[in-house]
This record gives structure tokens, C-alpha cells and sequence, in this order.
């Protein structure tokens, strides 16, 4: 496989203060129809994959090593997700038909930036859709669902692996509401009197943002309460569906978090558990007219919010939360990311002020924020 290594200062089409700086762009030869479709890292090892390779990059996104996916014409595997208490990531395969069951695979460390297959793939009976994340916490796999988010145990030996099931599965029910139609959910970890808690925002498409509070148990997630923050009632229109929430900071007595609606921009608040009170931050603004597309990130001080036109153009508006003020009703971006038509947006960071973006159907830029980092 032949990589193109471009070195460019890459000029940012719109920024107030000049503060991002990219200098890598990195283009790949990929085989025809071959398509970025989701990134983890595992050991300071990023994990690049694509629809038939998994490709092991370093910090200046050159290839150290690729593993091409199991085939199926049947199943496409999108999605990947590295286990924080192992040396081992999950490839998810899902069906192409209605009603099919995605398939788990397993590889794990064999030697310097090599991976193999690790255990038997493992069907997952109690799915019968899509899903477009999966996340691991300790040793609980959880995946959300349009109504639900299951969650399932791994058990890991030397030489195997398995899924337990849980009774543990946070819906309609658990949250104590008619109904529940998930639109995405954060989690953020957080210390409480020498116990590591969990603050769980979930995103319901009618009704706004649902918060679980969870703890580790045995290495397990295991939710104990729950509410809903009720934004809608005093910010939004009747006619607001919301799209995405992410967690900025949580503690024991309050969550400042990023809400994100279809039509409008997006709104950060603060929760106060000990008041009961929500307090609006600041307006985001949305990019022109353009849709928002995935999902929002953020780290240190950056909020990064991916917007797309009707050509697939993609442009990420950069917030640095330090520039923020309460009560903001207007805030524009302090910088701007670019990208070609694409379709499937890759958006992470490699440290706490670099990250990376998904420039070209095959390629990504690596770009340094800077005043963005935590004083």
C-alpha cells in the first residue's frame, strides 16, 4: 500500500484569532469504494477504519500496520471501540439486512503495533437495528439504541472472551417515562468521597435531555437515579427536536453540557443538582444554514460542531469556552475547519491541543489549537 505524505501549512478559511494551525495533511491510497468510517486509539496508537482495513497510525498519521476486516457481503463493519482495561479493541459488524444481528470481534496485542484476532466473533441476539456508537466503561460495553442503551459485561481470559448480559438497561422504564426516543447520549466521570461516579446526559428527540447518575461496581456500570432537565420548558419552542448533548463538566452538584437541536444552533447550560435550577450559558451559533452532521466534541477548552451543505462540504466550528459569556445570546466560532465533500466525518484528538479531522474523502489533517489549552 503506497501512503502519500503531504507537508503543508494548510491556511484556515475563516479565523477571528488565528488560533488553529494545521501542518499535516496525510493522503491515502485506499482500494476503489474503499470509505473512513469511524477512529479509536488504543495504547497512544490510533485506529483508523475503513470499510475492508483497520489501520494502526502514529501521532504524524503515517501507517505503521493494517489488518483488512472479515468479510461478509452481508455485514459492514463500521464501527470500533478500544477496551480501557486491556490491550484489546472491538470491531462491530452490522447487517445490511432488516432485522440482522451485528457481529463483535475482538483482536488484541501481538507485538509492536500488531493486532489479531483474539476469541470467537460473538453474535449479539438482543439487537435488532443499526447503531452508530459503542462505548466501553471498566469492563461494560454499552451501545444506545433508538430507545434503550444496553449494556452487557466483558469477560476477558488469556486466551478468550465473552458477554455477559445485565439487568442494567437504561430505558423508558428506568428513566420513569412514557417513552424514549434516543438521539445520543455523553458520559463524564467524576470523584465523589474517594468513589468514581458517572453523569450520563441522554438526548430524547421530543423532550430534551434525561441525566442517570451511575457508579463502578466490580468494574461494572450500575445506574441508581435518575431526572430529566427540563430545557424545553423554558427555552425552546414547542416544535424543538434535539439532536446531540455533550458533557463539558460534571461533579456532584452540577453538569455544564452543550445541547444541540435540528434547526437552531446549539445551547450550553448549566445544571445545579443542589438548587434544582438550570442556567443558560450561551448560543453557539450554527454555521450559515447548514445541517449539523455527527457529533459534537470537545476537550480542554475546545467545543468543536460539525455543520454540512447539501454537497457534503464540511466546516467545524470551533468555540473556546474561555471566550464564552453567561447570557450570550450570539456567539460565533473562534475558528474554522474545512473539509471537502465527504461523507462519514472523522474528528479527534491525539493530545490535550491537537487533534485531528477528516479533510478529504482520503485524507486527514492534524492541526494544533492553540490558547485553547487548560491554565
Amino acid at each position: 500500500m503506497a501512503i502519500i505524505l503531504t507537508l503543508t501549512i494548510l491556511s484556515i478559511a475563516y479565523s477571528q484569532k488565528k488560533t488553529a494551525i494545521c501542518d499535516i495533511e496525510q493522503y491515502f491510497e485506499f482500494d476503489q469504494n474503499e470509505n473512513i468510517l469511524d477512529h479509536t486509539t488504543i495504547n497512544q496508537t490510533d485506529i483508523m477504519l475503513t470499510n475492508s482495513n483497520i489501520y494502526l497510525l502514529d501521532e504524524n498519521l503515517l501507517v505503521l500496520n493494517s489488518i483488512k476486516t472479515p468479510g461478509s457481503q452481508d455485514y459492514e463493519c463500521n464501527r470500533v471501540t478500544t477496551h480501557p482495561l486491556h490491550l484489546i479493541f472491538f470491531l462491530a459488524c452490522q447487517s445490511q439486512q432488516q432485522g440482522g444481528n451485528p457481529i463483535l470481534y475482538a483482536y488484541k496485542a501481538n507485538g509492536l503495533n500488531k493486532y489479531e484476532l483474539f476469541g470467537d466473533a460473538i453474535y449479539l441476539p438482543s439487537i435488532k437495528e443499526k447503531f452508530d456508537k459503542m462505548t466501553i466503561v471498566g469492563n461494560s460495553l454499552l451501545i444506545p439504541l433508538s430507545d434503550k442503551i444496553l449494556t452487557f459485561t466483558t469477560v476477558i481470559s488469556s486466551t478468550s472472551w465473552y458477554l455477559k448480559t445485565t439487568s442494567y438497561t437504561m430505558d423508558a422504564q428506568f428513566l420513569n417515562v412514557p417513552t424514549l426516543n434516543i438521539t445520543s447520549f455523553d458520559i463524564y466521570s467524576y470523584v465523589k468521597d474517594v468513589q468514581t461516579n458517572f453523569r450520563i446526559l441522554i438526548s430524547d428527540f421530543e423532550n430534551g435531555v434525561y441525566w442517570i447518575e451511575a457508579i463502578l461496581k466490580s468494574n461494572n456500570i450500575v445506574p441508581y437515579n435518575s431526572g430529566k432537565i427540563n430545557v424545553k420548558n423554558f427555552y425552546f419552542l414547542n416544535s424543538a427536536k434535539f439532536r446531540s448533548v455533550v458533557i463539558l463538566n460534571a461533579t456532584d452538584s452540577s453538569t455544564l453540557f452543550v445541547l444541540q437541536t435540528y434547526g437552531d444552533g446549539s445551547f450550553m447550560f448549566e445544571n445545579s443538582f443542589t438548587s434544582s435550577q438550570i442556567y443558560f450559558y450561551s448560543t453557539l451559533n450554527k454555521y450559515k444554514d447548514w445541517n449539523p452532521i455527527s457529533s459534537i466534541r470537545n476537550n480542554q477548552n475546545a467545543i468543536l460542531i460539525p455543520y454540512q451543505n447539501y454537497q457534503k462540504v464540511v466546516v467545524i466550528n470551533l468555540f473556546n469556552i474561555r471566550s464564552l459569556k453567561e447570557n450570550e445570546l450570539m456567539v460565533e466560532p473562534n475558528d474554522l475547519l474545512i473539509s471537502a465533500s465527504i461523507d462519514d466525518l472523522i474528528l479527534y484528538f491525539i493530545s490535550g491541543n491537537r487533534l485531528v479531522f477528516r479533510s478529504d474523502v482520503d485524507a486527514l489533517t492534524r492541526c494544533t489549537l492553540m490558547n485553547y489549552q487548560e491554565e
